[in-house]
């Protein structure tokens, strides 16, 4: 167990237990219900009304990375994950995360690798 497995990075949507909402290959964390909702309204509304939104903790995103999927995750989300992931020694760019006020604007792609990249807009 990680001494921060039980921090909550954000939130993702699920139709059930074992299937969450993807964007491309990648499971979509957002730092706050509010945000993830708009984002669906906005981008997926058919699946609205089929979706939960659940809590995802560190741990849980790091069991998951480290069984080969893939997170897609936005600004705030990953201004919680990146403090936490450098210090279990995830090669995070320092470079490509900036903590600005747009958030909902630059999500960040987090693999197995650790490797984040700024998907192309």
């Amino acid at each position: 167990m990680l001494p921060n497995d039980k921090k909550v990075i954000g939130y993702i949507a699920s139709y059930s237990r074992t299937e969450v909402l993807f964007v491309g290959d990648a499971c979509l964390i957002m730092g706050s219900e509010k945000q993830l909702l708009d984002h669906i309204s906005r981008y997926a509304p058919e699946h609205a009304t089929k979706l939960s939104l659940k809590k995802i903790r560190f741990g849980d995103i790091v069991h998951i990375i480290n069984n080969g999927e893939k997170f897609l995750l936005d600004e705030e989300s990953f201004g919680r994950f990146f403090p936490l992931g450098k210090q279990i020694g995830f090669e995070l760019d320092d470079s490509s995360y900036s903590n600005s006020e747009n958030s909902d604007s630059k999500f960040y792609l987090l693999s197995r690798d650790g490797l984040i990249t700024t998907p192309p807009s």
